[in-house]
């Protein structure tokens, strides 16, 4: 099967948020039935350091530690007009 795109896998997703509050556990498997994906492709992973990229990339289980603000100078500050 095709890996889904993000708008496709979470909508059954909303869509039973949408009911109301929702126990985890009662959701994890949720877009794999709606996808109807066997058990093979349920258990298949993504390589450790693949999913570490995309869970950053998408701000998925992480937390900002630092953030570092860049200062230039404004070219405009010393125009005259």
């Amino acid at each position: 099967m095709a890996i889904p795109d993000y708008q496709t896998l979470m909508l059954p997703v909303l869509q039973l948020a949408n009911e109301g509050e929702q126990r985890v556990a009662d959701v994890v498997d949720l877009p794999a039935d709606k996808l109807g994906l066997s058990e093979e492709e349920r258990q298949e992973l993504l390589p450790s350091a693949s999913l570490a990229d995309l869970m950053i990339e998408h701000g998925i289980g992480v937390r900002t530690s630092r953030t570092i603000a860049f200062r230039r100078l404004d070219e405009d500050f010393f125009e005259e007009g």
